[in-house]
């Protein structure tokens, strides 16, 4: 099943969920579906409010968690088309940072090293 830019909505598509690939760690898991339409990677960040009540917290992280996949972005020479999922299991404290952006650098380096043949 090819998904079209504009009929590719999480809400209303459960079917990515059960044909996307699925990688995990700590904090985050990382779903992933390829499709050759695309020209680049979409990106996706899911926060639950069960993980994060305010809303000006969940807001922070995904801005966050966008920075940090943009500059990994910028280091690969040629992006996948795919849509990724970056979805938040466990809430962090500022201290945590930096082992979450290793973690997340990681998680995103295990799923370009698994399909960049």
């Amino acid at each position: 099943m090819l998904l079209r830019r504009n009929k590719f909505k999480l809400r209303q598509n459960k079917d990515f969920f059960n044909q996307a690939r699925r990688k995990e760690s700590y904090f985050f898991r990382l779903y992933y579906l390829f499709d050759h339409h695309l020209e680049t990677i979409k990106l996706t960040v899911i926060v639950p409010k069960k993980k994060l009540k305010q809303a000006v917290l969940r807001n922070k992280s995904k801005r966050w968690l966008k920075e940090i996949f943009a500059q990994w972005l910028k280091l690969q020479k040629q992006p996948l088309p795919v849509y990724l999922v970056i979805y938040l299991k466990q809430d962090f404290s500022t201290k945590q940072k930096k082992q979450v952006k290793n973690e997340l650098v990681q998680l995103l380096g295990r799923f370009l090293i698994n399909n960049n043949q």
